[in-house]
């Protein structure tokens, strides 16, 4: 297991490595893309690990499905930078709905 700080490490250097795409010069787009874009890539993302996972064996498929949620969690990011960000209210306490 890994601890909430190595996670968000993690996700950054990924998101240092996307920044990467931004140059006007390697894509139209700049790297700009709306939250729907985000979504597809996403999807992508999941679909491809799912895909190897099913057909690879561990560990090959643990670092693989890895490596994936690692991106996917940073195209999250990336999308909450450009787009905004929704935040979650401070009262909306899950486990306090669940022992009421």
């Amino acid at each position: 297991m890994a601890n909430r700080l190595e996670v968000y490490i993690a996700v950054d250097g990924e998101r240092t490595y996307q920044d990467g795409w931004n140059d006007p010069s390697l894509t139209d787009s700049g790297g700009r893309h709306s939250n729907v874009e985000f979504l597809v890539y996403i999807e992508d993302y999941v679909r491809e690990a799912l895909h190897f996972a099913s057909r690879r064996p561990d560990p090959e498929a643990l670092i693989f499905t890895r490596h994936s949620l690692r991106k996917i969690a940073a195209l999250a990011v990336a999308a909450m930078e450009q787009n905004g960000v929704q935040t979650r209210a401070p009262a909306d306490n899950l486990k306090q709905k669940h022992t009421s």
